[in-house]
């Protein structure tokens, strides 16, 4: 009876001291995942800070509203907007003119060729270069969302609107790219 009183109460020491190693080890834990939590809550408050500048610096880099006369079967590119590499950038585009338009969103690559042909028909020749757009709209007033992301790896792109008046008459266009909201790396 003795032996089995030992025994036991062997046992219950060998858990008790179990049970104690557990409970540190819980409060070591639990230490560290509130470190870890704060230290997350931190960078979390820093990658909000360093994104709210970045879309600051992204609008402040940005064309905003211009008024332009477009002559008949003439381009104007009156605003742009700008994207980083790596980043989804989601915009809305306004437009108003005082006679129907098409309006086209153009990459810079797409506007040097764009630049190009103008040129050179304006010389009586025949353009070489073509140029392709990523969105194509038309009418008297536009308001659309659009999303641009830059095929590059490094600088990112500026885009475009660039507007054509198909008409026999000028016409006076307002336009206005505006950044709605940039996603940038993975969490684009």
């Amino acid at each position: 009876m003795q032996t089995n009183y030992t025994n036991l109460q062997n046992q219950y020491n060998s858990l008790q001291s179990q049970y104690i190693g557990l409970q540190g080890l819980y409060n070591s834990l639990e230490s560290q995942y509130n470190t870890l939590q704060s230290e997350y809550s931190s960078l979390q408050s820093q990658y909000s800070n360093v994104s709210g500048m970045l879309n600051a610096v992204i609008t402040g880099m940005n064309g905003g509203s211009e008024t332009d006369t477009v002559s008949p079967n003439s381009y104007d590119a009156p605003t742009q907007i700008y994207v980083p590499s790596g980043c989804v950038a989601t915009a809305t585009l306004t437009l108003s003119s005082t006679g129907p338009v098409n309006v086209y969103i153009i990459g810079m690559d797409d506007f040097i060729s764009w630049a190009i042909d103008q040129y050179v028909t304006s010389i009586g020749q025949t353009p070489p270069l073509k140029w392709n757009y990523y969105y194509e709209f038309s009418g008297t007033y536009i308001q659309q969302t659009i999303k641009l992301s830059p095929p590059y790896p490094y600088g990112g792109d500026i885009y475009a609107v660039l507007v054509y008046n198909p008409n026999y008459y000028n016409v006076t266009v307002t336009a206005s790219i505006s950044l709605n909201h940039l996603s940038c790396g993975s969490s684009s």
